[in-house]
Order: C-alpha cells, then sequence, then structure tokens
C-alpha cells in the first residue's frame, strides 16, 4: 500500500479491486473509504465492492465520484464454524462471479478489510491475484473453533499481504497461528481532539460502540486508567 499510493505515471496505475464487509460508515469502514480515497488520488483505478445486503448507502456517498461502486450477492463468515460453511457455500456464486469481473476488467491487486471478508482471500488465490488483507480483529481464545479451521486460516493468511493496526495485533495473530506473516502496520487515523475552551481543565473521553473482547476492550480500560 505504501508503496502503490504515491503518485503514479500514465501507464502504471493499478485497478484494485476493495471488498468491504459492510457500507456503513463505522470505524473499519471510515479507514477503508480513507484508503480508497488515497489510492484514487494517487492515480489508480478503484473498484470498491459491498455486500449487497448491507444496504445504508453510506459508503457510496462518502467515495467521491470516479470510483466504481458495486453492490454483490455475498455475506461475511461470522463467530461460528456453522455460519462460516454456510457462509462459504452461500458465497460461491459470488466468488465465480467475482473472479470473472477481475478477468474481464483486468483487476491488478485485490484488498479485503478485516477478517469478515475472507471471501477476498479465496477469489486471490483461485485466479493468482496478489492479496492486501487488511485485519482489524485479533485472534480470541475460541477463535479456531476445530483443527480444520486453524489449518485453513494458516494456510490463507501465510499466503496474504496482511495489515496490522497495531503490533501487540501482529503479534497476537503470529502466535495463534505459529507463522512470522509478511505483514505490516498501518494505524488507524483518528481526528484530533480541540480543547475549545482554554480555561478548560480537562477532556472528558468516552467510548461508544460494542463491547467485544475482539475488539480489545481490555486495552481502551488500560488506556483510560492510564490517562487519569
Amino acid at each position: 500500500i505504501r508503496k502503490i499510493t504515491s503518485d503514479v505515471s500514465e501507464g502504471s496505475a493499478m485497478k484494485i479491486l476493495m471488498l468491504s464487509h459492510s457500507d456503513s460508515m463505522h470505524g473499519a469502514e471510515r479507514v477503508f473509504v480513507t484508503t480508497a480515497k488515497i489510492l484514487f488520488e494517487a492515480g489508480h483505478q478503484i473498484y470498491v465492492v459491498v455486500p449487497k445486503a448491507s444496504s445504508s448507502g453510506e459508503m457510496e456517498k462518502a467515495l467521491p465520484d470516479g470510483i466504481r461502486f458495486i453492490r454483490m450477492d455475498y455475506k461475511t463468515v461470522g463467530n461460528s464454524l456453522l455460519r462460516t460453511l454456510v457462509v462459504r457455500l452461500y458465497n460461491v456464486p459470488a466468488e465465480q462471479q467475482l473472479c470473472k469481473f477481475c478477468r474481464k476488467e483486468e483487476i491488478d491487486l485485490i484488498y479485503a478489510s478485516t477478517w469478515l471478508t475472507s471471501i477476498g482471500s479465496s477469489v486471490a488465490r483461485r485466479i493468482g491475484l496478489p492479496l492486501v488483507w487488511h485485519i482489524h480483529e485479533e485472534p480470541t481464545r475460541d477463535f479456531f473453533w476445530t483443527d480444520a479451521h486453524y489449518l485453513w486460516m494458516r494456510r490463507i493468511m501465510k499466503k496474504a499481504r496482511i495489515i496490522f493496526i497495531s503490533h501487540r495485533q501482529r503479534r497476537l495473530w503470529e502466535d495463534a497461528l505459529g507463522l512470522t506473516l509478511h505483514a505490516t502496520i498501518i494505524y488507524n487515523p483518528i481526528q484530533s481532539i480541540t480543547v475549545i475552551s482554554r480555561n478548560h481543565k480537562g477532556v472528558t473521553i468516552g467510548y461508544l460502540g460494542s463491547f467485544s473482547e475482539r475488539k480489545n476492550i481490555g486495552m481502551l480500560v488500560h488506556a483510560f486508567q492510564t490517562s487519569q
């Protein structure tokens, strides 16, 4: 990503297929949109694909004109083995459609956002395209349900170029998989906090979101304690 975000000369622009797990504008989706904008402004041709069932429309409005926005009928994997198996079967037609689309448009690179969008790894593997996988989640104690699931995750992540959002997250994934991954760290972009009043004695910071172990709430609580 760092290499291809620099301005490109004519003839060196890439066609990049970017897969999202939703078209809302929450944390991971905002990072996705920021990445798409940077790549587009650098001169690359961007195709954004989102699940058809996710229909908030927020992401499409946030993307600049010139980025092709496509809805496709695929689902994201979940936190249970049964759901993941069902989703993988359900996604077979979408995988075939995406493979056909990539060949037709001569896509150079696939970018998948979050672990949930594992369909990106399946498509990249089937047609031999490089995959950049931007993972926001952490592997919790119950992440690998069976030995088969562990081996499957180990196989697909070993071949991908992975973006992690922290060094701790990378370490947890590598420890869990027993691998040294082809990965880099890119912190999530955040807006700075501006204190309007010079007489204000402090800043009150709150948290709004789901309290999930995979979202590393423990680190957030520790940060709040440290900043007291």
